[in-house]
């Protein structure tokens, strides 16, 4: 496979887990350069969470846009991939100004196995951005989802 020169994964990491690694690692194996976007870097009131639908209320956002990173950069150290690979970023979950955040010829590498994945690629592609549908990334049995891992955090620390 013919690698690309620039890519993007983009998700909250909320904590970061192992699906989340196998997605950052799949966009690494197929560019030169990768972008992690780090969505919903700051917390919203309830108000602005109902009318753009993001989860941004800090109940589902634990950790700070710092931590998010450094458990990142602690991950990819453990899997020794060089810092000079990629660039972790606050990013839009939005997608407004995109172009302030990344190339234009940036491809997003994306998943889309349910309505909410397949909704984000169609948004990128009517904006006119590169998309490449990472379909090979598949939930290992007994691997917790973010939400899970939330739910363990919030009682952890009530």
């Amino acid at each position: 496979m013919k690698k690309i020169p620039i890519g993007i994964v983009h998700g909250r990491f909320q904590p970061l887990h192992s699906g989340h690694l196998k997605y950052i690692l799949a966009g690494l194996a197929r560019c030169d350069f990768l972008y992690i976007g780090v969505c919903t870097p700051k917390l919203c009131t309830k108000e602005e969470a109902e009318k753009t639908g993001f989860p941004c209320l800090p109940e589902q956002n634990p950790l700070s846009f710092i931590e998010r990173k450094k458990m990142i950069v602690e991950a990819l150290k453990e899997k020794n991939i060089p810092n000079k690979k990629y660039k972790i970023i606050k990013f839009p979950s939005d997608y407004k100004n995109i172009e302030k955040y990344i190339p234009k010829n940036t491809t997003f590498f994306m998943t889309a196995w349910n309505d909410e994945g397949e909704n984000k690629v169609k948004a990128l592609r009517r904006l006119g951005l590169k998309v490449s549908v990472l379909s090979s990334i598949k939930k290992e049995k007994g691997e917790k989802s973010g939400t899970e891992i939330r739910k363990i955090f919030a009682r952890a620390v009530t």
